[in-house]
């Protein structure tokens, strides 16, 4: 595909694959030009770039699903070389001055483009949602964005957002729970945070959080979040201190 709409990731859509009319026009494309390469064998070069385009975008090619990604983009990297190798063999000296005449420049503006997307993680995320369908990892992230640059409300509906695509992704979870957290509805986020537990056992954050939230929402559990916080924040620690007002230690 012509190097436009680039994300960092491609989600992984649930349920079956169900092949469409463009799944079907990229089987044809592969078999046209395998035919077309195979007629003229005599050009070992064409050849041999092929073998190298297929033989490096098999493995990657999304047939057998790796993470929660359908392909990535830096899966082409490789197989470029091979598609490099048989346009050398189909131009001649002059036709490959002129062809990089064109080519670099224009590849070079959308590089310039895509940099500028990378800019931060607000403008890198809003660009992958308006490029990519159900993306639960881009909602969270530029949710947990928002909610540390104080954006409260925006941050709340993109981990929401997130949890809603992917109830399973725990980071979003436990994002949600900290927007609820940051917006004082303590009992929910007591309700959120609270199974994820063991997830995070040894998270000093996490155990922060939780220990806030039960303070918050008065509940019994609060004595022992406070001493699992306190046992792993450093002991200077800021929220250490702050965590020290709510559940001051034992006179001797």
């Amino acid at each position: 595909a012509f190097p436009v709409g680039l994300t960092p990731l491609y989600p992984l859509q649930p349920g079956p694959f169900v092949p469409t009319l463009y799944d079907a026009g990229c089987v044809a494309l592969l078999l046209g030009i395998s035919i077309a390469v195979i007629a003229v064998w005599r050009t070992p070069q064409l050849l041999a770039g092929w073998l190298i385009f297929l033989g490096t975008v098999a493995p990657v090619s999304g047939i057998v699903a790796v993470g929660n990604q359908a392909y990535a983009d830096r899966y082409t990297y490789l197989p470029s070389v091979g598609l490099a190798l048989m346009l050398g063999a189909l131009l001649t000296n002059k036709r490959r001055i002129a062809a990089s005449l064109i080519v670099v420049p224009v590849f070079a503006v959308l590089t310039w483009q895509q940099i500028g997307r990378w800019h931060d993680t607000e403008t890198l995320f809003t660009y992958t949602l308006a490029h990519t369908t159900e993306n639960s990892v881009a909602h969270n992230n530029i949710g947990r964005y928002l909610l540390e640059h104080g954006r409260l409300d925006e941050g709340m509906k993109q981990v929401q957002e997130a949890v809603r695509i992917a109830p399973g992704n725990v980071e979003a979870q436990y994002n949600l729970g900290t927007a609820y957290l940051l917006t004082k509805d303590y009992r929910k986020a007591v309700d959120v945070l609270g199974p994820l537990g063991k997830y995070y056992t040894y998270d000093a954050n996490y155990n922060l959080n939780l220990a806030l939230a039960l303070h918050g929402a008065k509940d019994r559990r609060f004595p022992i979040a406070a001493d699992n916080a306190l046992q792993l924040l450093p002991p200077e620690s800021p929220a250490r201190q702050e965590l020290l007002k709510l559940f001051p230690p034992p006179a001797k």
